[in-house]
């Protein structure tokens, strides 16, 4: 019987998926500070995304897929996601 107090987070970063297994209880700091050690990432410097918006560090933790991207990346991430925008901005001369 499984423990129903422990969930799986996903985290996806290189395009290879990594699991770590975690308490409800847990705060999404430490476990995302986990998968940084695992990669051996400075935490600093990447951003983190369930479903296309970044982690709110004050969420109640559930299980979740998490897209791990370095800071200069983003602007990729955001062109990922123009099927969910419903408005654009164009800045012109």
């Amino acid at each position: 019987m499984e423990n129903e107090d422990l969930i799986k987070i996903t985290f996806i970063y290189n395009d290879k998926t990594t699991p770590i297994e975690c308490d409800k209880k847990d705060e999404i700091t430490q476990i995302i500070k986990t998968f940084c050690n695992k990669y051996n990432l400075e935490i600093a410097n990447y951003n983190f995304f369930n479903k296309g918006n970044p982690i709110d560090f004050n969420e109640q933790i559930y299980e979740m897929d998490i897209k791990v991207l370095k800071k200069d990346e983003i602007k990729y991430e955001k062109m990922d996601n123009r099927d969910k925008c419903d408005k654009i901005l164009i800045r012109y001369k």
